[in-house]
C-alpha cells in the first residue's frame, strides 16, 4: 500500500477496552488518521485504571508450566480469585457472565466503528484470537482442582453470541469475518478456518504468539479486507 507514518498503540495482554481507548484518545489529540486497523483481544480481558491487563484464567493455559517459572509481582494473584469468580458465576441457565461479556465486545466495536465513520475515517476491525477461548474455563478448572459444573461448547457459545446486544448492530463490511464464529460463516484470524497454521506461523510450542510468518498472515488478511471494502 506505500503507508507511512504509521502509528502503532498496541499494548501487550490489552483488553478490547483499553485498546479502543488509546485509538480515540490518540485521534482526538494527534492528527486525525485516514485509516484505523484494529485487532480485537478477548473479552475476558480487563485492565483496572488502563494500568496492568489481567486475563484471569492465565493460570490455567497450556503455558502455565513456562509462565510459573516468573517472578511476577503480587497482583498476578488477582488472577485466581477473578477465575473464581467469573466461574462461579457462568453456572445459570442464561449464563449471565457471558452474556454480559459479548455484550460489552460488541459495544466496544460498534463503539469504534461508528467513532470513525462519524469523523470520516475509514476503519478495519478483525478479531486476531477468540472473543473467549472455551478451553480456558477448562484448563482453569483443573488446574485449580475446580468442579466443571457446566460445558461449555463452540456451539453453544455461537448460539449465545446471536443472542446477544449489538451483534446486529455491527457493520459487517468494518470488520474482517463478522460474527467471527465458524459455526455462524465468520472467521478468526488467527484460526485454522482462517488458514492460519499453529505449527509454522507461532512462535513455538509454549508460545501461542504469531512469529513473523504469523503476523504477515494476519498483515494479508486485513489488506484483502481493505481491497474488498475501500
Amino acid at each position: 500500500m506505500g503507508v507511512d507514518n504509521v502509528v502503532n498503540l498496541g499494548k501487550s495482554g490489552a483488553c478490547n477496552e483499553l485498546i479502543i481507548n488509546r485509538v480515540i484518545d490518540h485521534i482526538l489529540h494527534e492528527e486525525k488518521p485516514w485509516l484505523v486497523v484494529i485487532g480485537l483481544s478477548e473479552c475476558i480481558r480487563f485492565t483496572p485504571y488502563n494500568w496492568q491487563p489481567v486475563n484471569p484464567y492465565v493460570l490455567g493455559r497450556e503455558t502455565v508450566e513456562s509462565i510459573i517459572n516468573f517472578e511476577f509481582d503480587d497482583w498476578i494473584q488477582s488472577f485466581t480469585n477473578s477465575g473464581e469468580w467469573l466461574l462461579s458465576r457462568d453456572q445459570n441457565n442464561d449464563m449471565g457472565i457471558m452474556r454480559a461479556m459479548f455484550d460489552n465486545y460488541n459495544r466496544q466495536v460498534n463503539r469504534i466503528v461508528s467513532f470513525c465513520h462519524r469523523l470520516n475515517i475509514k476503519v478495519i476491525v478483525g478479531a486476531v484470537m477468540w472473543p473467549i477461548n472455551i478451553n480456558d474455563p477448562t484448563r482453569y478448572r483443573e488446574f485449580h482442582n475446580l468442579p466443571e459444573k457446566r460445558k461449555w461448547t463452540w456451539d453453544a457459545i455461537s448460539r449465545l453470541w446471536m443472542d446477544c446486544k449489538g451483534v446486529d448492530d455491527v457493520d459487517p463490511k468494518a470488520v474482517i469475518g463478522w460474527p467471527i464464529w465458524p459455526e455462524l460463516g465468520g472467521e478468526m484470524l488467527t484460526s485454522s478456518d482462517s488458514g492460519y497454521t499453529w505449527e509454522t506461523m507461532n512462535v513455538g510450542i509454549r508460545d501461542g504468539h504469531p512469529n513473523a510468518l504469523g503476523h504477515q498472515h494476519i498483515a494479508e488478511k486485513f489488506y484483502e479486507h481493505y481491497k474488498k471494502t475501500y
